[in-house]
């Protein structure tokens, strides 16, 4: 892959500033105010695949059908040679 795009993972959520399965932190940068899917599984004990999903006030939610629909939000991988470039502190 030319250019490294996923999606999130709930460890990268969590990390972002989320705060701890099932407790929402409203105020962190990734909460987009819309649910989106996550790349991380949910469960295998129904009769269909679920995955962890970032609901609309924030928090990790999980077993959602992969039927079901949602937004999603793109993460983009930087190579470690790139980070000395980067400016700023990160608040907008």
């Amino acid at each position: 892959m030319t250019y490294p795009v996923g999606l999130i993972t709930a460890d990268e959520n969590l990390v972002a500033g989320s705060g701890q399965y099932g407790n929402m932190n409203t105020m962190y940068y990734l909460r987009k105010k819309t649910g989106y899917w996550s790349f991380s599984p949910g469960s295998l004990d129904s009769p269909y695949a679920t995955v962890i999903v970032v609901g609309n006030s924030g928090g990790l939610l999980h077993n959602y059908p992969l039927e079901d629909s949602r937004n999603v939000a793109p993460v983009i991988n930087l190579k470690a040679e790139y980070l000395d470039k980067l400016q700023g502190d990160g608040t907008i």
